[in-house]
């Protein structure tokens, strides 16, 4: 399952010839969450919106416009999923237009009832992301601030429960940051989410662009996630679309690019989007080394986050985005 999961987002990311439209789309369908991770732009609460909450026709009118391009389509960018009501009628939407196209949704699995957790398990999605970070409560709040890591756990069981009471062939995911709390407790971790037809995954902590504020939970066993510009290819085999519909240059800005307006969906075909001057103007940038944005110098270029982690003795694993 772990090379189902690789093959599934490689999708996007080939080093052929770039496609003139993307693949793989970012839909951020809720804005903000009801949880404060520190490293996260909506739990820092610094995301700007004109709309936070994407409604079900709102999807649907952008579905149909990437409908003939999308193979693998992510349900959030910043925020929490779950929060949209809608969100279980979107991912039908899109099994039932276009099976083939993989869904993809992360959760901190907070507040969902088992009810939620059938309706979820049962509407065609591909992937589903459950956020434990820690294998006790004094680890998880570290990082899950506001989060119980026993209602994390029980809405991970429910749906492995009902995945394997149905038959369902979603592909379900445990995955646990790692941290200075965590690192000692990989086998610990695994062995509590080791439910029936359930993936555990420890994922690198990503630290760019965040102040000093990793300093409180980078591993010094653990490696780091630290894309170069060199690496990047969101801005031609990614679309990643705000909540508003702002098209943002990838999933690591928490707004627009600053002086690049990359379009909006609601107000532009698809066609228009990946044609756009100011997206091919900034792709030239970043691949010749140039950040052209204080968010692309942060998060992959060569930020002083990442000078400070390599003198720590920390190693350093580029993996271009995650």
């Amino acid at each position: 399952m772990r090379s189902s999961l690789r093959s599934l987002l490689s999708l996007g990311f080939s080093r052929g010839t770039s496609p003139k439209y993307p693949r793989v789309y970012q839909v951020e369908v809720f804005a903000g969450c009801n949880l404060r991770c520190p490293l996260c732009h909506a739990g820092r609460k610094e995301l700007v919106r004109t709309g936070t909450v994407l409604t079900l026709a709102q999807f649907q009118g952008i579905f149909d416009k990437i409908e003939e391009h999308v193979e693998l389509l992510y349900l959030h960018i910043w925020g929490e999923p779950t929060l949209n009501k809608n969100l279980v009628d979107m991912i039908q939407y899109v099994a039932q237009r276009k099976p083939g196209c993989a869904t993809n949704v992360s959760t901190h699995g907070n507040g969902l009832s088992r009810e939620y957790a059938r309706r979820l398990v049962q509407s065609g999605l591909t992937q589903l992301i459950v956020s434990i970070d820690g294998a006790d409560q004094a680890a998880y709040e570290r990082y899950r601030v506001g989060g119980r890591l026993d209602e994390a756990l029980g809405f991970l069981r429910d749906c492995a429960e009902i995945k394997m009471e149905t038959g369902s062939r979603i592909q379900i995911y445990a995955q646990c940051l790692e941290t200075k709390d965590t690192e000692q407790q990989r086998a610990r971790f695994d062995e509590m989410v080791g439910f029936p037809g359930v993936v555990p995954v420890h994922k690198p902590l990503y630290i760019g662009g965040y102040g000093t504020d990793y300093e409180d939970f980078v591993s010094s066993k653990a490696d780091i996630q630290v894309p170069t510009l060199e690496s990047c290819t969101a801005l031609t085999d990614v679309l990643a679309i705000q909540a508003d519909g702002t098209i943002i240059p990838c999933c690591l800005y928490p707004g627009p690019a600053k002086g690049y307006d990359l379009g909006n969906i609601f107000q532009h075909s698809l066609e228009e989007l990946v044609s756009m001057k100011s997206r091919w103007e900034m792709h030239r940038r970043i691949k010749s080394g140039d950040a052209p944005t204080s968010v692309c110098e942060a998060a992959c270029g060569n930020c002083s986050t990442a000078s400070k982690v390599k003198s720590a003795g920390t190693d350093l694993v580029r993996l271009g985005r995650a």
